[in-house]
C-alpha cells in the first residue's frame, strides 16, 4: 500500500513521498542517506520536496551536513517548489547561523514569487533582519 499524501504548509500542496525502494516500511522518515539520494536525484519535484521536508525532521545540529544539502538545494534546485521547500526546512530547524542567513539573503532575490515569499516567511520565523 502506498504511503499517505502529506501536505506541506509551505506550498500549501500535497507532496507525495517517494515509492519503491527510497522509502523502507517501518522509517516513516527515512534514513539521510536516502533522503540525500531523493533530494539530490530524483527526477520528480515533489519527492525532492518530499525528501527536503523530512530532512527537517532531523537534528541540524548533530547532522550539519543536512542543513549543508538544504542550503544547497535551496540556492541551485531547478523546481521553485523544490526551493522554497528547502527554504521551508531551514526554518522548522530554526539553525539561524549565518550561512542559513546570507543564503536567505540571496534568495530573496530568486526568479520565483513563491521562494522569495516563504524566505520573508521563514526569516520572520527565524528572526532574521532583512538587510535591504
Amino acid at each position: 500500500m502506498a504511503p499517505p499524501m502529506q501536505m506541506n504548509p509551505a506550498m500549501d500542496r500535497r507532496v507525495a513521498p517517494p515509492q519503491g525502494p527510497q522509502q523502507r516500511s517501518g522509517a516513516p522518515q527515512g534514513d539521510i542517506g536516502q533522503l540525500f539520494q531523493v533530494l539530490k536525484e530524483s527526477p520528480y519535484p515533489a519527492q525532492r520536496e518530499w525528501a527536503a521536508n523530512n530532512l527537517a525532521t532531523f537534528d541540524g545540529r548533530a547532522h550539519p551536513e543536512i542543513v549543508a544539502i538544504l542550503l544547497d538545494c535551496a540556492k541551485q534546485d531547478p523546481a521553485a517548489t523544490v526551493r522554497a521547500g528547502c527554504v521551508y526546512s531551514l526554518s522548522r530547524m530554526g539553525l539561524a547561523n549565518d550561512a542559513v542567513a546570507g543564503t536567505m539573503q540571496m534568495l530573496r532575490q530568486d526568479s520565483d514569487p513563491r521562494v522569495r515569499q516563504e524566505v520573508e516567511q521563514a526569516m520572520a520565523r527565524m528572526g532574521l533582519t532583512p538587510n535591504r
